[in-house]
């Protein structure tokens, strides 16, 4: 109900609103102090709907009465600033249907606005990152463009940029808006330096350029007691002391609180004070100094009775609580404390590996989101540059994909043709190496034959009684050219070499599915290959019959083979 009486009070409204004539047909930068102070800072406006609903739709009646378009924007704008953070169901409808209204009339302040406000929308209430980041990226470049007369917030939404690129860890990106924020300046928000500072300090801090860190917190700290800014003071203390203890620069954080502390308010400053305690008890700690050290976690302690600690800080304050009930002879105590300690931080731990998790795949859809929208962006350049000059781009596509559909031809052409020539290559070489695997093949049938023909004529010999010179010489003879037809390692590498460029994955996959063969067992398969019998390949081995037979048995031994058929068929199959 909260939501559906401003909506009628938006629309049905019509009062007379003189609280705002005097802003009337006047420029952004002349209104800008007028918006800020009685609606965006207005904290009791902002918690009353219907009173912001009531003012804005005064606004708004005026700005059609008096045909100021401009202020009539501005109520609008108004309404979905409210909005952006309430939950509202059409937001995003009315939203973007404003902003394309706001992009016809080309007023470049509302088109950086509202893509910061729909940045806000999306990084704040959908986690929707890479949306976040492509409107606020896209605001940069109406801002870029505006001065700060005219756009007197300028520092402040450069600044907006880097904090959102800053916590979606950007860094570098968010280093680089920082810079250009700082050189500008504002009349109206005087704590914005010390932001911008602040930021750049935690940057530093992160890529662990302590030094670097040091000095822009310590600027804030200046910047803060000069202006009198105590929370930012506080703030720019714990950073500070952060850093010294991270360079084991103990003595300067209990120059910088041991005074500091006691000044603190022990009501409104509690939250400050716990903090302040927890560092000192680490710093003395870290120092060796006990006493001291003890002192701080019991007044610690003393300060977080009745009081609900979050899980974060018990991981650092528990180990401090274990320390000294240690120190004191509690040790079972103290084991307790730091068993829970150790619960504490696995949970931080995990915690941080999941953000981590979620962290990079929400750089991951950024990057392809930006990617997405430069290839959107750069396709209406595209499509704008066609229009323009259709005819041209026409002609010249028209002949560059003649131009491309003829070096394709000619491509294919002499792919082709290269193909051809390889196969005719590889053909005429295979048909050479069959040719002398067949030449090779014959010569050692003819080989066998001679081999035989000798042993038959050498049996006869040795048969007859006859032992003439002439029967014994033709015996040596018989002998030695038995010794030269046989197979020898010469010629068997001429053979191999004809054999593997016909059959050229044979003696590969022989040696991956029997690797233990012996270079004899190797010669017996390829020559079982070709075809030959168990008695030709003897002959040609110089071997006797009954070898084979020895081979077959522990080749099939090696294989598993339970018979000769088995064996050949699985060489057959090789």
């Amino acid at each position: 109900m909260r939501i559906l009486i401003p909506f009628l009070l938006f629309f049905n409204c019509n009062l007379l609103a003189q609280d705002y004539t005097t802003i009337l047909h006047k420029k952004r930068a002349d209104r800008f102090m007028f918006f800020r102070n009685n609606f965006h800072i207005n904290t009791k406006l902002l918690n009353d709907s219907t009173a912001y609903f009531h003012e804005v739709n005064k606004l708004l009646q005026l700005a059609i009465k008096e045909n100021d378009k401009e202020l009539a924007m501005e109520a609008e704008f108004l309404k979905y600033d409210f909005l952006s953070s309430r939950n509202y169901p059409d937001f995003l409808t009315e939203v973007n249907d404003f902003k394309d209204r706001i992009d016809k009339e080309g007023i470049q302040h509302f088109q950086a606005r509202i893509r910061q406000l729909l940045g806000y929308y999306y990084f704040f209430e959908t986690r929707q990152y890479e949306k976040a980041i492509e409107n606020f990226s896209q605001s940069y470049s109406y801002i870029t463009d505006l001065s700060p007369d005219v756009f007197p917030d300028k520092q402040e939404a450069i600044y907006n940029i880097a904090y959102i690129y800053y916590e979606i860890g950007y860094k570098e990106t968010a280093l680089e808006y920082l810079k250009i924020a700082e050189k500008l300046s504002n009349t109206y928000y005087p704590q914005l330096p010390l932001s911008i500072d602040n930021t750049k300090g935690m940057i530093m801090e992160f890529k662990g350029q302590l030094d670097s860190s040091l000095i822009y917190y310590t600027k804030v700290y200046n910047l803060a007691e000069e202006n009198k800014f105590p929370t930012w003071k506080r703030i720019a203390e714990n950073s500070i002391a952060r850093v010294y203890f991270s360079q084991k620069k103990y003595n300067k954080i209990l120059e910088l609180f041991q005074e500091e502390i006691n000044l603190l308010n022990p009501d409104r400053d509690i939250n400050v004070k716990i903090n302040r305690y927890e560092m000192l008890a680490y710093t003395y700690i870290a120092l060796g100094k006990e006493k001291e050290a003890i002192a701080s976690i019991d007044t610690l302690e003393k300060h977080l009775e009745g009081r609900n600690t979050r899980w974060m800080d018990l991981k650092k304050v528990l180990p401090l609580k274990a320390y000294s009930h240690q120190k004191k002879g509690h040790y079972k105590e103290a084991y307790k404390l730091l068993d829970s300690a150790l619960n504490f931080t696995n949970l931080d731990n995990k915690l941080k590996n999941a953000e981590l998790l979620k962290q990079a795949d929400q750089k991951e859809n950024i990057e392809r989101h930006l990617r997405q929208q430069q290839e959107i962006k750069n396709q209406k350049k595209i499509n704008f540059i066609s229009r323009i000059a259709s005819l041209i781009i026409i002609s010249l596509i028209a002949l560059i994909v003649y131009v491309l559909i003829q070096k394709q031809k000619t491509t294919y052409k002499n792919k082709q043709m290269k193909l051809e020539l390889r196969n005719r290559e590889i053909s005429k070489k295979l048909t050479a190496s069959e040719a002398r695997l067949k030449q090779f093949r014959n010569f050692l049938y003819t080989k066998n034959k001679e081999i035989q023909a000798y042993r038959n004529e050498l049996e006869s010999l040795d048969k007859t009684t006859e032992n003439s010179k002439e029967v014994t010489e033709r015996k040596k003879k018989l002998n030695k050219l038995l010794e030269k037809a046989m197979l020898t390692d010469e010629s068997w590498l001429e053979f191999k070499k004809a054999f593997t460029e016909s059959h050229p994955d044979f003696l590969k996959n022989l040696q991956h599915e029997i690797p233990t063969l012996t270079p004899s067992e190797i010669r017996y398969i390829v020559l079982l290959k070709l075809g030959l019998e168990a008695k030709e390949i003897a002959s040609i081995l110089g071997i006797q019959p009954s070898s084979i037979r020895i081979y077959k048995y522990r080749i099939r031994k090696k294989v598993n083979a339970n018979d000769d058929a088995f064996l050949e068929k699985k060489i057959f199959n090789l």
